[in-house]
């Protein structure tokens, strides 16, 4: 049975949702979180049969710079629990803090979710200065004994924009509801280009097999400065990290040299019983 909703309309008058992830829970109801133009992170779900629309947090942003960025991006992101609870990955704000002719990009990456009712908000992670992306791209998920977790990519970045280094972390919320705070990845595997090997783990997919352990696929990311045009990102290849016990171990599972003709986008990945299957949308020669 095919079902058209608009969402759209559930909204205030002229209000848009700019960003939208939509979610099953087991019992088959959807949960959908979306980003508006009037920067709110909205909530809607069916699960009561009537779908019914909620303000999550405000504000919140989908509608990135487009300084320094490898388009496209994943800065939202939702997962359910067995108790159909919401919880969502998002970014705030995306922040230019710098009026002059460079970019001092910064966000940070922020937690929602009504697990206890009402809708609470906290931050998960954020740059250590002014300059820096921690909710760029994100993924969340919630294993099988309900535990939250949450990979992301975070890159440090000078006061001009550029790109200092970049990594691949991963986040699960205690009990007391702080978090844990795990560095997966700091360097590609063979994907670089002239800014150096110091860049990883550009739009993580995270998702929980049904023993509990925690497996994430993302890309490398490559940096270079162009002579009077500042630096340009690029990210490719799908590498796959997974947590077995305390240790993770990392493989890259589709290869990729040359970042400045060679981009991987939306690395994905699917978990069965006995094997993982992977997609990417393979980009080319972006140089032009």
């Amino acid at each position: 049975v095919l079902e058209e909703v608009n969402l759209n309309a559930l909204l205030d008058p002229y209000e848009w949702l700019d960003e939208v992830v939509v979610v099953a829970d087991r019992k088959g109801r959807f949960h959908v979180a979306g980003v508006s133009d009037a920067d709110r992170l909205v909530y809607a779900t069916d699960k009561s049969a009537q779908w019914q629309v909620e303000v999550a947090s405000k504000p919140a942003s989908a509608a990135s710079y487009n300084y320094f960025r490898c388009t496209p991006l994943r800065s939202l992101s939702i997962a359910v629990d067995s108790k159909q609870a919401a919880h969502i990955a998002f970014t705030p704000q995306f922040l230019d803090n710098d009026p002059s002719y460079y970019a001092r990009s910064y966000s940070e990456l922020h937690y929602a979710t009504n697990r206890n009712g009402a809708w609470s908000n906290q931050r998960v992670h954020r740059p250590s200065d002014d300059s820096g992306d921690s909710g760029v791209t994100s993924s969340i998920a919630v294993g099988p004994q309900d535990q939250v977790g949450i990979a992301h990519f975070f890159v440090d970045r000078y006061s001009t924009g550029s790109a200092i280094s970049s990594r691949l972390l991963f986040h699960e919320r205690r009990a007391d509801g702080s978090w844990t705070d795990e560095t997966i990845a700091t360097t590609p595997d063979g994907y670089s280009a002239g800014d150096g090997a110091k860049y990883t783990g550009f739009a993580p997919h995270l998702a929980y097999d049904g023993l509990g352990q925690p497996h994430i696929a993302f890309s490398d990311h490559a940096s270079q400065h162009f002579g009077g045009l500042g630096a340009d990102e690029f990210a490719g290849q799908i590498r796959h990290a997974v947590k077995v016990g305390n240790t993770w171990s990392i493989a890259t599972v589709y290869r990729q040299t040359d970042p400045l003709r060679n981009h991987l986008y939306f690395p994905t990945m699917a978990l069965y019983s006995n094997e993982i299957a992977f997609m990417g949308l393979r980009g080319l020669d972006k140089l032009d």
